[in-house]
């Protein structure tokens, strides 16, 4: 992302990696009879598209404009803290003294983080894209926790295809309207064909699944591998 980005602008990288990867997904929901379980939750698909896909896909890809790659993975592994939060709020779920001891000093880490004079900012706009980046983790916790509620008894295919193309499509015109004067080269192409057919299409898939079979926190906790 951190490379593809300068060469195509946020909203056409989002984009077009998102499409790449429901347009590989969604024959193999259509051969598996999936089509009736995609047309069963238009709503719900939406929600888990439009806010909480196309929006911190956005938020994060704008960040990599103006912060390193590995600063962005660091404030992303915040998403299972925020996502222990939503369970125990919104769940109801108990923390427990270790995972509230856990959550506090992750917290305070990226507090440190911040507040040292090496924090790798690429442009003046460093500080707002760190708290872009940080709401994407947010975002992302929310999104987890609505998936897992909303979307429980869907296939995780289902899921992943039909949000990837909501999302996809409703950047379409941005992307459009922002699409760069310059050509990217053929570097930038083959990354975000990378983005789309590996990290969006694949990786989006077992994400739900894992969703799904081991729930939220757990599921978010691979971002920790990140950075």
């Amino acid at each position: 992302t951190r490379a593809a980005v300068p060469a195509f602008g946020p909203a056409p990288l989002v984009s077009m990696r998102l499409g790449i990867a429901a347009l590989m997904l969604l024959p193999i929901v259509f051969y598996r009879g999936g089509g009736p379980q995609l047309r069963a939750h238009p709503r719900a698909l939406f929600m888990v598209g439009v806010p909480f896909t196309a929006l911190p896909f956005m938020l994060m890809t704008w960040g990599a404009l103006h912060i390193t790659a590995g600063l962005s993975a660091v404030l992303n592994a915040t998403a299972p803290m925020f996502a222990a939060l939503v369970a125990h709020f919104v769940l109801k779920e108990r923390l427990g003294a270790w995972r509230a001891g856990g959550l506090l000093l992750g917290f305070v880490g990226v507090l440190i983080l911040m507040s040292s004079g090496n924090v790798s900012l690429k442009t003046a706009e460093g500080p707002l894209a760190v708290l872009a980046v940080l709401g994407t983790a947010m975002i992302w916790s929310v999104g987890a926790t609505y998936t897992r509620r909303k979307m429980a008894g869907t296939d995780a295919m289902v899921t992943t295809a039909g949000s990837l193309a909501a999302a996809s499509l409703f950047l379409a015109p941005l992307a459009w309207a922002t699409w760069p004067s310059t050509p990217p080269s053929a570097r930038a192409w083959a990354e975000m064909a990378f983005l789309g057919i590996a990290s969006s299409g694949l990786g989006m898939w077992m994400y739900f699944r894992l969703l799904r079979r081991i729930g939220t926190v757990p599921a978010m906790s691979v971002t920790f591998l990140s950075p």
